[in-house]
């Protein structure tokens, strides 16, 4: 292959999302300005396909939870309908993720700027939530839709404030049930929060002891048959 082609060739497959058929003699021209001309202000494309923001994603995961916590109150004769009105909300909640998953697998492999989705799955993986964690994989499309690829090629503070206030974020890692003493919930919780501090029960270190056996070195780098005994002469 000519120069340019190679140019072409490692653009598209070390940078992009790898080379589609006659794509390599199209960028050939101008490999640079094909990288170049995907850098925009306001970021990476968007999958394909209508998807609730965050606010309305976040009504039906409250609503969701919400059928949870009746259900535990209802009487036994509702229970079961409880029951079935909860699983099928999460059945919703789980197929509307998975329909935005595969809406991103379209666009990586029919993109024609697959150095800006490279870029965007490279942050979207770097600031990633867990998928297996109910609560926050639910709010992945909208995750990576509005916190992620409008900022992708913006300041690198705007992005990581973006993710790490964002429902997913906060969610996967239990951020949402963290309240101060001073704040609203701490209130109401009754001023029961406890003081940080270690444990003085003895339970954090429960089961942690290794016995000292002789012979064999610890952490300390001594021996413990060579410890100084405070009843010994």
């Amino acid at each position: 292959m000519a120069s340019s082609s190679i140019d072409a060739a490692i653009a598209l497959t070390r940078l992009g999302m790898g080379a589609r058929p006659g794509e390599i003699d199209r960028v050939a021209g101008d490999p640079r300005g094909w990288l170049r001309a995907q850098i925009r202000p306001e970021g990476a494309p968007l999958p394909a396909g209508e998807r609730p923001d965050t606010a309305q994603r976040m009504t039906q995961y409250v609503a969701y939870q919400s059928d949870g916590g009746a259900r535990r109150n209802a009487a036994t004769a509702d229970a079961e309908a409880r029951r079935e009105a909860r699983q099928a909300g999460r059945r919703a909640l789980a197929d509307d993720t998975g329909r935005a998953f595969l809406a991103r697998a379209d666009l990586a492999a029919t993109t024609d700027q697959g150095f800006a989705e490279r870029w965007a799955l490279f942050w979207a993986n770097a600031l990633s939530v867990s998928s297996t964690k109910f609560a926050a994989g639910v709010f992945l499309g909208q995750y990576e839709a509005e916190a992620i690829r409008p900022r992708v090629f913006g300041r690198f503070e705007d992005l990581v404030l973006a993710a790490e206030q964002h429902p997913a974020m906060l969610l996967y890692l239990d951020q949402a049930r963290s309240a101060g003493p001073d704040s609203a919930a701490g209130a109401r919780r009754g001023g029961t929060e406890r003081e940080p501090g270690p444990r003085n029960d003895g339970a954090a270190h429960r089961g942690r002891r290794r016995r000292l056996r002789p012979g064999r070195r610890h952490r300390t780098g001594a021996r413990p048959d060579r410890l100084v005994r405070a009843d010994r002469p």
